[in-house]
């Protein structure tokens, strides 16, 4: 029975957050019009999220699905009864997190309509602006709400990897979080570097330098509903058919830069 096993499961999870010592959340963005919150409400800021997702990105709370459920009647005397995919009413126990947000309405392909145009994609080279929503998002939880910014990891989905997730992991707030600057760059291996966040002690310049050095990258013109920055370079390689290539090595040389000068 699915509302037995997720009676038992909360109770478990339930249990297990009662001996966690540092609380922490966990965000999700996600192309297909969505935003999913996990973990706990501490100092309220599921109401805080609520307040921010609604006036600043126009999200709307997510109540309904798409399920599978069975036809009301036989297909045949000896195959039984078939299923369909249809939108029911979004019922506690079908929940998959602990807060889920739609971008506008869920249309009848399950997605969200996205009719604000929130989440922008464009081109044949997979530019969005995933990373300029990610640090709206990271800006307001920890220089607002207070809360460390931990882990910052995206995955591409989808037959041509075109269903874009980006997952943000936060944990107890400090107060040093309400001065600490955020940056974002994204490599980009079809020859972009893209940069997000405040300009903070100059650091777009001192980018731009070292990418002009280093990667012998050339500015361009951004778009700043994508990012704030833009470059583009040849400096990204790969070979073969085993997806090898250099990006670990200009991100080691990147993370450097930044840490050392």
């Amino acid at each position: 029975d699915i509302k037995q096993e997720f009676e038992l499961s909360k109770q478990a999870l339930k249990d297990l957050d009662q001996i966690t010592r540092v609380p922490h959340l966990l965000i999700e963005i996600r192309s297909l019009g969505f935003v999913e919150i996990q973990g706990k409400d501490t100092g309220g800021v599921y109401g805080k999220l609520d307040q921010w997702f609604k006036e600043h990105w126009h999200l709307e709370d997510k109540t309904v699905d798409m399920m599978e459920t069975c036809n009301e009647g036989q297909d045949c005397g000896c195959c039984g009864f078939s299923t369909c995919y249809t939108m029911i009413e979004l019922q506690e126990h079908h929940k998959l997190c602990e807060k889920s947000y739609s971008m506008g309405y869920v249309t009848i392909y399950g997605v969200g309509s996205n009719n604000h145009n929130l989440y922008k994609a464009r081109g044949y080279e997979g530019e969005n602006n995933m990373g300029k929503l990610t640090m709206q998002l990271a800006q307001f939880l920890t220089h607002e709400c207070g809360w460390t910014l931990q882990v910052c990891d995206s995955g591409n989905l989808g037959w041509k990897g075109e269903i874009r997730e980006q997952q943000m992991k936060f944990k107890a707030p400090h107060p040093l979080n309400m001065i600490a600057p955020l940056v974002m760059i994204e490599l980009r291996q079809v020859g972009y570097i893209e940069v997000n966040g405040e300009d903070k002690d100059n650091i777009f310049e001192k980018l731009g330098s070292f990418f002009k050095t280093a990667w012998r990258a050339s500015q361009i013109q951004n778009d700043p509903h994508y990012c704030d920055l833009k470059f583009e370079t040849s400096a990204f390689k790969k070979r073969g058919s085993e997806g090898e290539n250099n990006m670990g090595l200009r991100t080691m040389q990147l993370v450097d830069f930044m840490v050392k000068q």
